[in-house]
């Protein structure tokens, strides 16, 4: 049997192919398929180049269960290999997709801060609540946008002499091959995807807080302290929460310093409630689903896909 598991995000689109027995039998990785951010016909190309690469021309003639984290499901059927049948769609979602690859959960609190952000209460994997998810322009604070807007407009100040001084303008000047920091404008405007390439600088920034960046540091703090204040406010409206608080998505991975902020911040007010950093790369959800739906208790599966998926564990 053949079961494929997607997530797609702003920046990367992760696949894996496996059988019922766990094995892996391809994977791969192609640009990003977030719909506010990339025109409709390039993410499709992007998922058909990723299907291309995950089969290697020995796509099956039947998929039995096609998994689909984030996204849009009919886009990713339509874009499998010329001969290839689907017998069952599974949409997860990607509020489902987290806390299932986050700790095997169905109910809790997710904290996500990808490309956008969002806080989503669960309940039996459907969303019952949230805050957030109002895309670039209107919210994301706290998202990997967010806190790259955040970093390069003060890149941009200290470039022109008028803010604070940091090593993240001669970072871009030197990365990117500008002239000097104005560059920056067509760097990002001269993209059909500004937002996703804005996104993109993330990882610099945080290199720049490692090597001590007081400016930096602070970027990311303050995107803990944005994605702590939306989810004190989920919290607010639902007291009666028990349950866990799982982070996920790209942007806790820059810099610890947007969790540390986070957990200090919600910890505070909630002592008593977990908050988790998760065990798997969302892309683990479809088969993290299969072994709950088998009846492991999420601790085993966790021990189970540790073993056969071993490079798909989530690291900061």
């Amino acid at each position: 049997m053949n079961f494929v598991s997607v997530d797609g995000g702003g920046t990367k689109l992760n696949a894996i192919w496996f059988d019922e027995k766990l094995n892996l039998l391809g994977r791969a990785r192609a640009l990003g398929v977030n719909s506010t951010i990339t025109p409709r016909e390039e993410y499709r190309a992007h998922i058909r180049s990723c299907f291309d690469a995950l089969f290697d021309g020995h796509a099956p003639k039947v998929i039995d269960e096609l998994f689909v984290i984030c996204g849009s499901g009919p886009d990713y059927a339509d874009c499998l290999p010329e001969g290839t049948a689907l017998s069952k769609m599974n949409s997860l979602a990607e509020i489902h997709g987290g806390l299932l690859a986050g700790r095997g959960l169905r109910d809790g609190i997710l904290v996500i801060a990808g490309t956008g952000s969002n806080i989503h209460l669960c309940k039996n994997g459907q969303t019952t609540d949230y805050v957030g998810g109002l895309g670039a322009i209107l919210g994301d604070e706290g998202s990997g946008v967010w806190m790259a807007r955040q970093a390069a407009q003060a890149a941009v100040r200290c470039g022109f002499g008028w803010g604070e001084r940091t090593l993240f303008t001669d970072m871009l000047i030197h990365r990117l091959h500008l002239k000097n920091i104005a560059g920056l404008v067509n760097y990002l405007y001269d993209s059909p995807s500004p937002f996703q390439r804005l996104g993109l600088l993330l990882p610099l920034a945080g290199e720049a807080a490692r090597a001590g960046d007081r400016a930096m540091l602070e970027v990311f703090a303050r995107g803990g302290e944005m994605l702590a204040r939306q989810t004190l406010a989920l919290i607010d409206r639902h007291p009666e929460f028990r349950g866990s608080i799982v982070i996920c998505g790209g942007a806790w991975k820059a810099h610890p310093a947007t969790f540390e902020r986070f957990s200090a911040i919600v910890g505070e007010k909630h002592p008593s409630l977990p908050i988790c950093r998760p065990w798997f790369e969302h892309v683990l959800a479809g088969p993290m689903d299969m072994l709950l739906r088998m009846g492991f208790a999420p601790e085993d599966a966790h021990a189970r896909l540790l073993e056969t998926f071993p490079d798909y564990e989530w690291r900061a």
